[in-house]
């Protein structure tokens, strides 16, 4: 499942640079228009895919306590 949703988001964020480039008005600061919408896309899409694909495995696995509790305080 996971490399599916990132191509599926992939798709999803492309379809959205292609609508957002024909959406762009002409005018003289169409290319920075585009550029911006470009890296923006490119990098929003990069991270949630770092993002998402860190946490299917994980480096650190995280330790059930099994309802012990440590405390270094007395309690009354």
């Amino acid at each position: 499942m996971s490399g599916v949703a990132v191509i599926v988001t992939f798709i999803l964020f492309a379809i959205a640079g292609g609508v957002g480039f024909y959406f762009i008005p002409k005018s003289p600061d169409q290319v920075l228009y585009r550029t911006v919408l470009s890296l923006t896309l490119a990098c929003t899409w990069t991270m949630w895919a770092l993002t998402y694909l860190a946490q299917l495995n994980p480096l650190i696995v995280p330790e059930r306590s099994y309802g012990h509790h440590n405390s270094t305080h007395d309690e009354h």
